[in-house]
């Protein structure tokens, strides 16, 4: 899943401890970026390479998206939380650590509790079933057929109909990430985004 993070409630206490960003009057403040960070940081794993690719631009960028597109959610009655789906995803990123101790471990060495973790996949699971519905996308068997021609020589010899599902999945993604980005390009148009630097 890719990271679309975290960030607490518009209603959460603010603290004063220095803004990062405003959207639409609401207050991302340095604590915020700080907590969604380390929380992004723990969901990738343990994985040194995973933890560095982790940018605190990209965690602002995603929690401006993500109020952008919660708020949204809300306004058209779309916003749905999916229990299930944040237990698969936090399964996942207990899995990418050593033992459920590890894992413990670098929730508490983040300052935050498994709760907060919880609270903070919550949201990326209302995120991105919110875009699944609102920027669906489709892709047809001609279209997987003109990539797996294009890209036979990567196929390692396999025939169409062993990779056409894994193809359909890639090309469906790819799709959905260019929509999703198209989509939060105009929900930032006409709102008010202010980011400090």
């Amino acid at each position: 899943m890719a990271i679309l993070i975290l960030a607490r409630p518009a209603g959460a206490g603010v603290l004063l401890d220095g803004v990062a960003a405003t959207v639409d009057g609401q207050v991302i403040t340095l604590y915020d970026l700080a907590r969604a960070e380390s929380a992004a940081r723990i969901l990738v794993g343990v994985d040194p390479a995973s933890r560095a690719r982790v940018s605190r631009e990209d965690v602002l960028e995603a929690i401006i998206n993500q109020r952008l597109a919660l708020t949204e959610a809300i306004r058209l009655r779309m916003d749905e939380s999916d229990s299930e789906r944040v237990e698969e995803v936090l399964r996942q990123a207990m899995g990418r650590y050593p033992s459920a101790a590890a894992w413990k471990a670098a929730v508490e060495e983040a300052g935050l509790s498994e709760s907060d973790v919880q609270e903070e996949v919550g949201r990326q699971v209302r995120l991105l079933k919110y875009l699944r519905r609102r920027v669906p996308v489709a892709v047809t068997l001609a279209e997987a057929g003109r990539y797996f021609d294009e890209n036979q020589a990567r196929m390692g010899g396999a025939s169409f109909g062993d990779v056409v599902d894994m193809v359909l999945d890639l090309l469906r993604e790819e799709k959905f990430n260019a929509a999703m980005k198209e989509y939060l390009a105009r929900l930032r148009e006409r709102s008010n985004v202010f980011v400090v630097r």
